[in-house]
């Protein structure tokens, strides 16, 4: 057992001592150089990072870094500096009191080349737009790299007038200014575009240059006028301004086809105006020959002209005449005047001028009417024309004659058909049993002037001279256009008549407005009760306010006036019974027991005669002195 324990101790002490006499585990280090990887040199300067320590450095004069006091494991080298590519190293494993090396190669960056505006911000594109007084821009050269750069510049386009600098060097960091500048001249209408070549020792650019060129007017020749022995007016139209507006404009012209600005014999200018239409007289030509004209415009410096050209060749010219307005139309004495005016004379100068009057269009010297005028030169001059007929039209024009011919104005109208009198029925009250006073009013003489006015009536609404049921009552002409009359109508209390204004002339008569004339007694008497008896209509009068003899109802009836009509009677007994069968139809009936009775005309002897009682319908004779009610009544025509 005791040995056993010993045996134990030993051991532990000889583990003890072991653990005691075992060698510590010792640091490393790593060192290394940092060179160009193009040409091997040295870097100075830059920064070392070792990871995952985190510890840092700066290479020495040589390039030289290290890192001590390392516990063993893989580090991975970070090397940065300005003007190279982050390098990074492959992985280093450390061991225990070791020196493990790490060297290290990093790659420049290329110089940078940029195109750029004032705040070097990059740029494509340099743009002119189209205003005319813009022809130089700017743009500048940035070297965003380590490194100088040798650049050029290459520009083709005959437009670009001069680049301010072409070539040079450019240092790290700096920026060169450029001016481009353009003759606008040589831009071709619209959108012009060029590039501008930017080569370096280390890459290039492309930089647009933009510009908008004039845009040409366009135009349209129309047909030389006032084509004379040696003058002749040109005239043209503008279509389009074009962009900036034209400046000038005029035509060519030549002894040529499609005269230009470098060919014609002499441009004629034209003075600038709102008018899209221009002219210009041009002189001195020859008689004979033909010319041949373009309208032409001036946009920014630039030409444009017409697609078109006419051609006109100077001779003696007719004259030209205008014809105006024919004035002071008399129907009524058969005259007007006539107006026109020479607007040229004429190469020679005319010999005659007037005016051709017909009832057909487009009348003519030799086979119309003709009027001559006095007088020669331009300006205007007028004729009286005498007879002309009431309801013709006559087409007139104006003319002048020279060797050349006649030259004719345009076509005017003498309108000779006849103007109506314009009438009005002003008012028409009725003053009488037989009259009405009437008022009318002539608004309008007509041409030729009315010859009769008055009034007409009849009982047919509208009523003309025409009718042969018409009576017509004339009032005297006078100078007042109002013009009234106490007109007497027969049976003006027996019916509707209907009554208007008239006005006569030769040509034509005219009618008022028609006014309804109703008689209040008429009115009245239409308004009475009707009733049927043997295919006849009879009207009713009111019954009278008091019983009455046979004798005073006969007379009664036989003299009553009402609504126009005298011919009233009492009913005989047969037509009575009839009112008392229709009583509630006619009304006004008296039908209690003891007032109810009526008179009929009929006599049942020398001293009775019958009556019927409208309370209970029987009919009896009675004597004729005896008192009855009475209701007399007509018969229809």
């Amino acid at each position: 057992m005791k040995k056993s324990f010993y045996l134990l101790l030993g051991l532990l002490l000889v583990c003890g001592i072991y653990q005691a006499c075992a060698p510590e585990e010792l640091p490393g280090s790593i060192y290394g150089t940092v060179v160009d990887k193009a040409t091997g040199e040295p870097i100075k300067s830059a920064g070392v990072e070792l990871s995952p320590s985190g510890l840092k450095t700066v290479t020495g004069s040589e390039g030289q870094f290290e890192f001590t006091e390392l516990d063993p494991g893989k580090y991975t080298l970070i090397i940065t500096k300005t003007g190279y590519l982050d390098g990074v190293s492959s992985t280093i494993e450390v061991k225990p009191g070791q020196q493990a090396k790490g060297d290290v190669q990093i790659e420049k960056l290329p110089p940078a080349l940029k195109v750029v505006d004032d705040n070097r911000q990059e740029i494509s594109t340099l743009d002119f737009g189209s205003a005319i007084d813009d022809v130089a821009r700017s743009f500048s050269l940035f070297n965003d790299g380590t490194e100088s750069l040798e650049w050029q510049i290459t520009v083709t386009a005959d437009w670009i007038k001069s680049v301010s600098k072409i070539e040079g060097v450019l240092s790290a960091g700096a920026t060169q200014s450029l001016i481009v500048t353009i003759d606008r001249t040589k831009l071709k209408s619209g959108e012009n575009t060029t590039t501008a070549h930017i080569t370096s020792n280390n890459g290039s650019k492309q930089l647009t240059i933009t510009a908008t060129g004039p845009i040409l007017a366009t135009l349209n020749t129309l047909a030389a006028t006032n084509v004379k022995t040696t003058t002749a007016t040109l005239n043209g139209e503008i279509l389009t301004d074009g962009s900036p507006k034209y400046s000038e404009r005029g035509f060519v012209y030549s002894e040529s086809s499609m005269p230009t600005l470098g060919s014609c014999i002499q441009k004629i200018t034209s003075t600038l105006t709102n008018s899209k239409t221009y002219s210009a007289t041009v002189s001195g030509l020859t008689k004979g020959k033909t010319y041949y004209v373009r309208a032409y415009a001036i946009n920014a410096g630039k030409e444009a002209y017409s697609t078109n050209e006419v051609s006109f060749t100077p001779s003696d010219a007719l004259p030209q005449v205008t014809t105006q307005t024919v004035t002071d139309i008399s129907r009524t004495n058969g005259r007007a005047t006539f107006h026109g005016t020479i607007v040229d004379a004429g190469e020679p100068n005319y010999t005659e001028r007037g005016f051709v009057y017909a009832t057909t269009h487009n009348p003519m010297v030799g086979s119309d009417t003709k009027i001559v005028a006095a007088g020669k030169g331009t300006g205007e001059f007028s004729a009286n024309a005498s007879n002309l007929q009431v309801g013709n039209v006559y087409y007139v024009r104006a003319y002048a004659t020279n060797t050349q011919g006649t030259a004719y104005g345009e076509e005017k109208v003498a309108d000779f058909k006849a103007i109506s009198p314009q009438v009005t029925t002003v008012s028409v009250e009725i003053k009488s049993n037989t009259s009405a006073y009437c008022i009318g009013k002539i608004t309008n003489a007509g041409d030729p002037e009315y010859t009769e006015r008055g009034f007409i009536y009849a009982k047919i609404q509208n009523p003309t001279l025409d009718d042969s049921s018409v009576t017509k009552v004339t009032v005297a002409k006078t100078s007042s256009a109002q013009f009234e009359k106490q007109v007497t109508i027969s049976g003006l209390t027996q019916g509707i008549f209907y009554v208007r204004a008239y006005a006569k002339s030769s040509a034509s008569i005219s009618y008022g407005t028609t006014i309804k004339l109703e008689h209040p007694d008429y009115t009245a008497y239409i308004a009475l009760p009707t009733f049927r008896h043997n295919a006849y209509t009879y009207r009713v009068h009111p019954a009278f306010d008091s019983h009455m003899s046979w004798y005073q109802a006969i007379n009664a009836c036989d003299n009553l006036t009402y609504g126009g009509y005298s011919d009233w009677v009492l009913p005989s007994k047969d037509v009575l019974n009839t009112m008392y069968i229709h009583r509630s139809q006619i009304g006004g009936f008296t039908t209690g027991y003891h007032n109810s009775e009526y008179w009929s005309s009929t006599a049942e002897s020398e001293d009775y005669a019958y009556f019927q009682s409208f309370y209970d319908g029987d009919l009896e004779s009675e004597d004729k002195d005896f008192h009855k009610y009475v209701r007399c009544i007509r018969k229809e025509d």
